[in-house]
Order: structure tokens, then C-alpha cells, then sequence
């Protein structure tokens, strides 16, 4: 799955200032905030000094996430169980699976936010091709009144 946008995009500070909120909340869930000496746009600036591709990018941000993520399964105490009762090439191919489902609802959330922003650009489009005939149109009644006026005194 693709997210839109060029590929100089994921270097906007906009775009990176989205990526650094979400480590943030995946931090805060984790609880792990004020437990690592590294804040999220520390970690945001590692991944993003680190990455050569928009997707090496996303993919290294997504990773992150799902560590955060992981950590906050083990503190609510997630699945219990060891090799006992599951292969690890089982569970090699659960944790392969979650994560790559994770990383698929992450790019889902930066498509919909480009989505978002792309019709917002559009809106703002409409509105000043409207405002723009609008003025044409009071030009033209001016110019209307004008002439209808000389015509008048004539």
C-alpha cells in the first residue's frame, strides 16, 4: 500500500512533526514517556537522518511504533505462553503478520491525512476561483452603471 504524495513529501516538517505525534502517543501508551531519555522527535530526527527513502522511512517509524506498541501489550500483561505451546516460527510468523497489519493501519493514517489535505487544498481552490468571478462580476455591473450613467447625462 502506497501513501500518496510526492517523494519529498515525508521531509515537510509538517509531515515529520504528524510522524513525531505519533511516536509520542505510542510512547505515552507504552508508558515509557518518561522512562527513556530520548523524546519523540529525538527519535523521529535518528529514524529520519538514518533513512534514505521516503519507504525506508516509513518503514523505520513504523518499527518504532510497533516496539512501543509491543511494550505496552506486555505491560497489560498481552499473551501468555511460551514456546511450550506455540513454535517459535509460529510466533515469528504472528509477530511478522502484526506487524506488518500495524505498518499497513500507519501508512492507512498517512494516506487519509494527505487525503485530508488534498481536499482542503481543493476547497481553498474553489472558494478563490469563486471570489475571483465574483469580483469580475461587480467590475462588470460598475462598468455597466458607468456607462448607463453617461448615457444618462448625455
Amino acid at each position: 500500500m502506497e501513501v500518496p504524495g510526492s517523494d519529498s513529501d515525508w521531509r515537510s516538517a509538517q509531515f515529520r512533526q504528524k510522524v513525531v505525534a505519533q511516536i509520542e502517543e505510542a510512547m505515552r501508551k507504552a508508558g515509557t514517556v518518561n522512562t527513556t531519555h530520548k523524546s519523540g522527535t529525538d527519535m523521529e530526527n535518528h529514524v529520519y537522518m538514518k533513512a534514505k527513502t521516503r519507504e525506508e522511512y516509513l518503514s523505520l517509524v513504523a518499527r518504532l511504533i510497533i516496539h512501543f506498541r509491543d511494550i505496552h501489550k506486555k505491560a497489560l500483561g498481552g499473551p501468555v505462553g511460551g514456546p511450550g505451546q506455540m513454535s517459535v516460527q509460529q510466533m515469528v510468523q504472528q509477530q511478522q503478520q502484526q506487524q506488518s497489519m500495524q505498518f499497513q493501519q500507519f501508512q492507512q493514517q498517512q494516506q487519509n491525512a494527505a487525503l485530508q489535505q488534498q481536499l482542503r487544498a481543493q476547497q481553498l481552490q474553489q472558494l478563490q476561483q469563486q471570489q475571483a468571478q465574483n469580483q469580475q462580476l461587480q467590475n462588470q455591473q460598475m462598468h455597466q452603471n458607468r456607462i448607463q450613467q453617461q448615457h444618462m447625462l448625455q
